[in-house]
């Protein structure tokens, strides 16, 4: 049975009532008897009346039915209204039938006796499945993608991390030479280290590395010398920031 009904409180003097709709009547009802003879019903209203005035005080009653859902919260929306027209006539703490929640606020207490009240709960195998047949074919947040929580938000990373971090990702280079100046450049082990010490675009330097570009700003793959020749390479100073050929920086190719 498909519809709207009403459960009534026939001692309180002004027959309060409160009014929700159902595609399975006498379920819904058998709900609500479980839960306020529990003392656990959600309407903290109606549960209060039920535990002042007893079971016998209250009537359930179909007032509408339906052939089928469609329509079914507009209709309850309709019998909600006539009764929040009468001052304390409702238990009903809601206000809108699509959206039940709808500008409800819970006070620090109530937050705090909710929470409570879930420790120590276990989900049903049940449950458990119903909650995974709901999740599937959504995709899960990401963290680190705007307008998602980061769980690592405000974390410090130290300096010794950071030079772990940097080394783990670090990208080793091949010899690069200037084709203007023909300094040199030796083979290393952190391309972006290099980078950004010598202002170059490591994306750049990447594709010349890869042999997709031939020069980043004046900077080349170094040519192979011919087995046998020798040849002075001036190194490039990191840390002092110039080049700084001398006699031992000679470099002999070959046997």
């Amino acid at each position: 049975m498909i519809g709207i009904y009403e459960i009534i409180n026939l001692l309180d003097g002004k027959a309060t009532a409160y009014v929700g709709s159902s595609n399975n009547i006498l379920k819904r009802w058998r709900q609500h008897r479980y839960t306020l003879s529990k003392n656990t019903h959600r309407n903290q209203h109606l549960q209060r009346a039920w535990s002042k005035y007893g079971a016998e005080a209250f009537t359930f009653s179909l007032i509408e039915e339906l052939d089928n859902e469609n329509g079914l919260l507009i209709r309850e929306q309709y019998w909600l209204d006539r009764y929040l027209e009468t001052p304390n006539s409702c238990y009903n703490i809601a206000r809108n039938a699509s959206a039940p929640m709808l500008g409800q606020s819970f006070s620090d207490e109530h937050k705090r006796k909710i929470g409570e009240g879930n420790k120590g709960k276990k989900r049903t195998a049940e449950l458990r499945q119903r909650q995974s047949k709901a999740r599937k074919g959504k995709r899960l947040p990401v963290l680190g993608r705007p307008g998602v929580g980061n769980n690592r938000r405000g974390h410090k990373t130290s300096p010794l991390a950071k030079l772990r971090i940097g080394n783990a990702n670090a990208r080793s280079y091949p010899a690069f030479i200037h084709r203007e100046t023909g300094d040199i450049i030796p083979s290393g082990t952190n391309l972006t280290r290099l980078c950004r010490e010598r202002g170059l675009h490591q994306g750049r330097m990447a594709q010349v590395k890869n042999g997709k570009a031939q020069h980043h700003k004046g900077w080349k793959l170094a040519e192979p010398l011919e087995q046998g020749s020798c040849a002075q390479l001036k190194l490039w100073d990191l840390h002092n920031d110039h080049l700084s050929p001398t006699k031992e920086d000679a470099r002999y190719i070959g046997d």
